[in-house]
């Protein structure tokens, strides 16, 4: 994930629980909803023990051990709001070490305790569209999932963005942005993975809109193959070329993009617009 997008969200734990014992301000009424950001709670510790038991386990490295500390402070303290940090962190850690499954792990007990969360729900549905293979068992019940939780994600983006207290305005719009992002860019995967290449190609340019300030590249690859599966090959040498701009120089996705290129040109003879030809 986005990095400057993780250090805003997980300032939190120390920024909500160094108030912990400050009332936290109920929500405010009859605000629209398309308003930035609002969270009527914040993970609270009920004892100065608790809070001083949380702080010892958010200090733990490592993703295996962090969820061991996490699992051994919610053995301690069952009913503790805190327990939502632990899990928010370790979710985290695994995403970071690039482990699926203890990211969708940790991400569900996220939910179980803030069920419209759209960072568990977007970090839900990225691992279940990125990983499920075409001879998975249940690979359309993991499919569904992933579109259920982006959604989620997207329709809970106003009111469920929990983020630490006094976080800068401009922060909030790249946290929204970024997850708003992720969220299409999971359900165009899956559209695109099921053969649905025009709704693939919709959620694609969501994604890439709402993510314009920092472009993805391996979206715009995935909307070149929408694009080249519906036989628009002039849009998807556009596309293609926006991922080969936008790659670094020698990474996998730079490798796959100028591949997908080639063969764009063999589909459409060799010929490209002269606007795709500009944006290479």
């Amino acid at each position: 994930m986005n990095r400057l997008f993780l250090s805003i969200l997980f300032a939190l734990p120390a920024a909500a629980t160094c108030c912990a014992q400050q009332p936290v301000p109920p929500p405010q009424p009859n605000v629209p909803h398309n308003r930035i950001f609002q969270s009527g709670w914040l993970p609270q510790a009920k004892t100065p023990a608790e809070y001083q038991a949380y702080a010892r386990a958010a200090e733990v490295e490592g993703a295996a051990n962090a969820e061991k500390s996490a699992e051994e402070f919610a053995t301690a303290y069952p009913d503790s709001e805190l327990r939502y940090l632990l899990y928010s962190r370790t979710m985290r850690l695994y995403q970071e070490a690039n482990q699926s499954e203890g990211t969708l792990k940790n991400g569900r007990r996220v939910l179980a305790l803030h069920q419209n969360d759209p960072v568990a729900l977007v970090m839900i549905a990225s691992v279940l569209a990125e990983h499920t293979s075409d001879t998975d068992p249940d690979r359309e019940a993991r499919f569904a999932e992933a579109i259920d939780k982006a959604r989620r994600a997207i329709n809970n983006i106003d009111t469920a963005l929990i983020l630490p207290p006094h976080t800068p305005t401009e922060q909030i719009l790249q946290a929204k942005s970024f997850l708003l992002s992720a969220a299409h860019s999971s359900i165009g995967l899956v559209d695109l993975l099921r053969g649905n290449n025009a709704d693939a190609e919709s959620e694609l340019h969501a994604s890439l809109e709402t993510g314009k300030a920092d472009p993805s590249p391996l979206t715009w690859l995935r909307l070149a193959l929408a694009q080249e599966h519906e036989k628009n090959y002039t849009s998807a040498l556009a596309s293609i070329n926006q991922a080969m701009q936008i790659a670094g120089p020698n990474t996998e996705i730079q490798g796959l993009a100028r591949q997908e290129r080639e063969h764009l040109l063999q589909l459409s003879g060799g010929q490209e617009s002269h606007q795709a030809s500009v944006e290479k």
